[in-house]
């Protein structure tokens, strides 16, 4: 008996990680458009403060129709570093959705329409994130229940986002909102008149050290030219003060030497 107890403690362990190790998460989903599906995502984000790779994850589509848990697909992802808060999409199409970084196996038609059905994130073949939509997909696939959770294809740029942007509590309705989709950006809980989302390019925050060095330098410029100034001045008021002023000018209006230095010269 112990031994049974010890086996299965021993597959649990490797087949799901807990929520708290969960960091690379799903974000938000976009798997139904009107007419062909053919600007189908899946965004997933870095929780980590720092860089993670991608190298040992994976996504495995799940078909739970008629309460089932089946795998229709599995996309492996690519040996990449996600920078911290940082977004990774998988597409069908990257030339309708903005913001790809992994195109899928098709091109249409990538992820099911339900009902029920379910996204898995995975490390190591373990389980750490899932989402079912439009019902509850069977076991291990549903956190809490994904019940109300419908993508509407007539409802243009719109699908599924966890909000607040990036917070999980692992309860797939309460977690995640029909709004504006966003893929590659922060999520929104807009969920009306949603216009088609538009490229953005994230230029990165140049590192602290480089900017107190820009700062020091700048400093040290202002510094010099000030002694530079000061140096000058004096040489000039020095050279006017000895200069003898010629004898044949006359009717000079000047009260100092220097201004007449200023006058003269």
């Amino acid at each position: 008996m112990k031994k049974l107890a010890t086996a299965l403690l021993l597959y649990g362990a490797t087949s799901f990680i807990s929520p708290a190790f969960a960091t690379l998460i799903i974000n938000e989903v976009d798997y139904d458009q009107a007419s062909i599906d053919k600007a189908e995502f899946i965004e997933l984000f870095n929780q980590n403060p720092y860089s993670i790779n991608l190298s040992s994850y994976s996504i495995d589509l799940i078909n739970g129709n008629s309460g089932g848990n089946s795998i229709y697909d599995s996309i492996a992802l690519p040996s990449i570093n996600l920078a911290a808060g940082d977004y990774y999409v998988i597409c069908g199409n990257s030339d309708n959705v903005i913001n790809c970084d992994l195109e899928g196996s098709k091109s249409s038609n990538l992820i099911q329409n339900g009902s029920p059905d379910a996204i898995a994130l995975l490390l190591n073949d373990a389980l750490i994130d899932s989402l079912s939509y439009e019902g509850d997909t069977a076991f291990p696939y549903t956190e809490g229940s994904g019940s109300g959770l419908i993508d509407n294809p007539n409802q243009d740029y719109m699908g599924l986002s966890l909000w607040p942007n990036g917070i999980t509590s692992k309860q797939n309705n309460l977690d995640f909102i029909f709004s504006c989709i966003t893929p590659g950006m922060a999520n929104t809980n807009q969920d009306s008149n949603c216009l088609e989302p538009k490229k953005t390019t994230n230029i990165p925050a140049p590192p602290s050290i480089f900017l107190l060095s820009l700062g020091l330098l700048g400093l040290a410029h202002h510094r010099f030219n000030k002694k530079s100034y000061a140096r000058q001045k004096s040489k000039t008021f020095n050279r006017a003060k000895h200069r003898q002023i010629p004898m044949h000018i006359t009717n000079v209006n000047c009260q100092t030497i220097l201004e007449c230095h200023q006058i003269i010269y």
